[in-house]
């Protein structure tokens, strides 16, 4: 999915980040780890002792704020999973700083002005915004599309 959209690490793996260690987060860890293209580099949340417990399935290094993490580490992708009307803040904030693509747990945004201000900023900085709409797998939904 990312080959051609993103540019690869060093390593031929392209690095990730994950901002926001709540319960969503162990879901994009696992699809990191389980991407022989990818690699998890650190994890970053306020609140250290969530992200000890994520820590446990991924031994990256730890961050409680991200612009440390972002100049210390070699990121290519942030995967940003804080609560919900924080998103397009932290994304904009990411893109226009570190130039980094991002990964944003649904949803993207809660005020249309904030969207087209993400998506002007990625623009401008030539990288890549994912947004993640896991529900479309989910049976249920599935059931209806193929109804329709």
């Amino acid at each position: 999915m990312w080959e051609g959209m993103v540019s690869m690490g060093k390593n031929g793996k392209i690095r990730f980040a994950v901002v926001g260690c709540g319960r969503i987060a162990y879901r994009h860890i696992e699809a990191i780890q389980a991407n022989g293209n990818a690699e998890l580099v650190a994890l970053c949340d306020l609140n250290m002792d969530r992200a000890r417990e994520r820590n446990e399935m991924a031994q990256v290094a730890l961050y409680r704020n991200y612009h440390e993490m972002l100049s210390t580490e070699d990121i290519d992708a942030v995967c940003i999973m804080t609560p919900s009307g924080m998103h397009a803040e932290h994304a904009v904030d990411i893109i226009e700083r570190y130039q980094k693509h991002v990964v944003i747990e649904k949803p993207m945004c809660l005020r249309t002005e904030d969207g087209e201000s993400l998506l002007r900023t990625a623009a401008h900085h030539g990288v890549q915004i994912f947004v993640v709409h896991q529900n479309r797998f989910n049976k249920a939904v599935q059931k209806i599309k193929t109804a329709i």
